[in-house]
């Protein structure tokens, strides 16, 4: 009855009522013409954390996100009718042992980036098959039992062609992201009770300090690495003098890849900014916020998808960065470069996105694919961070013209009046 579920096709029926199995049976028998799926916005989140916005994936599961929660109408109706949300278990098992089965085939991919596939059904055959080789009879009744055996065969039947390609997973700095966004939106709610009640935690403002010196001159790094593997200064180098300088350009052009990964686990390294400035009771604005929580998967689609030109808007990006930490850890004189900084890589990011998607729109090489969602969601995320950059740049104006002080920085989180000045927010001037 369940194709690809073997040895454990009994198992799974024979606890099962015959109300159950004559009616999933029928539907089976029809194609499972009509399933009524049950929407579950838990598990759509999830899945576009986990796949960072995979185009295959959202095109294949957006209609049935919640394949894991296909249930009939009667299966829901004799749930209502047992103590205790087996249809939660069910939920939360499938998730689990699904990552997990993930995890393995991304660590797969990473040695030969096949295009292995596997459907929702695989990953309920393998929990059903780990749990028959343990003998765990107790836990096989669960999740065969109503809407259970209506999971499992929609789940095969209904969504087997919903495939998890390891394409759009190929590497497992993919995976990261999404894991560490979870764990900072948690921390940072429990940080924000924790500082309300208590107060901040000691020694911040000194580790904010030395992070901020740190991640300048990493960026500042980074940036010339970016800038001496472009070709036109490698071609500058000749000069016996600057000989080293090429060799180092030609090594960094050759670990293109490396380099893209590094700058995208950069993004991710910048969360530590939100639970740093939560720590010291200062309050998260909107840019700062979304900034740090978007630009992972800016990266991810425009850096290590699809990389056209990545390292004209990173080498500007960098050198904005190791001006503005530098600034945050108590360099003033950097502050009146930074609005310039800000807006020249948002607005070379934005100007690039349109001229890639114009040659591409407009490329006479039809037998190619041409893909411009990845240049597309870049411009939206560039576009929000301009615009949320341009509104805390006039809110700050308007402060000063108020004449609330000269404006100082400092290492809080907030605006703070303390020695004659306001200590800049670290949202402000973020981007």
């Amino acid at each position: 009855m369940l194709e690809g579920f073997g040895e454990t096709e009994e198992g799974v029926l024979e606890d099962a009522s015959e109300r159950e199995r004559a009616f999933v049976g029928d539907r089976l028998a029809a194609g499972v013409s009509g399933p009524v799926v049950s929407f579950n916005p838990v598990i759509f989140c999830w899945s576009c954390f986990v796949n960072w916005l995979p185009d295959r994936v959202l095109e294949d599961t957006v209609g049935r996100a919640a394949v894991v929660r296909v249930v009939s109408r009667e299966a829901m109706s004799s749930q209502r009718q047992r103590k205790g949300p087996a249809n939660v278990k069910i939920v939360i098992i499938v998730m689990i042992r699904g990552c997990h089965w993930w995890g393995v085939w991304s660590l797969r991919g990473l040695a030969n980036h096949d295009e292995t596939r596997v459907t929702w059904g695989d990953l309920l055959a393998k929990e059903l098959n780990h749990h028959q080789r343990r003998g765990d009879r107790g836990r096989l009744k669960r999740l065969t039992r109503a809407p259970g055996i209506a999971v499992a065969q929609s789940i095969h039947a209904g969504a087997k062609h919903t495939y998890i390609s390891l394409a759009t997973m190929y590497s497992i700095t993919s995976l990261i992201p999404s894991s560490i966004t979870l764990f900072i939106l948690s921390v940072s709610l429990h940080y924000h009770i924790h500082i309300h009640k208590q107060g901040p935690f000691p020694h911040v403002s000194t580790l904010i300090k030395v992070n901020n010196y740190i991640y300048s001159v990493v960026s500042l790094l980074f940036f010339i690495a970016l800038v001496c593997s472009s070709e036109l200064v490698t071609k500058l180098c000749d000069l016996d003098v600057l000989h080293a300088l090429r060799h180092f350009g030609s090594y960094v052009r050759v670990h293109d890849e490396q380099m893209r990964h590094i700058y995208h686990l950069s993004k991710t390294y910048e969360y530590i900014d939100i639970l740093l400035v939560l720590a010291t009771g200062g309050r998260i604005g909107w840019h700062f916020g979304f900034h740090h929580l978007t630009t992972p998967y800016l990266t991810y689609v425009r850096v290590l998808r699809n990389h056209t030109g990545w390292k004209l808007l990173a080498a500007l990006n960098t050198l904005h960065h190791a001006f503005m930490y530098a600034y945050f850890g108590g360099v003033a004189s950097f502050r009146p470069i930074l609005p310039f900084t800000g807006f020249l890589q948002l607005m070379v990011g934005l100007v690039g996105e349109a001229v890639i998607v114009h040659t591409k729109n407009n490329s006479k090489l039809v037998e190619e694919a041409v893909v411009l969602w990845p240049h597309i969601v870049s411009a939206a995320l560039l576009g929000m961070y301009f615009v949320l950059f341009a509104f805390e740049l006039m809110a700050l104006a308007r402060r000063q013209k108020n004449g609330r002080g000269k404006v100082t920085v400092g290492v809080t989180g907030d605006l703070d009046e303390n020695q004659g000045g306001i200590f800049v927010s670290r949202s402000e001037l973020k981007t």
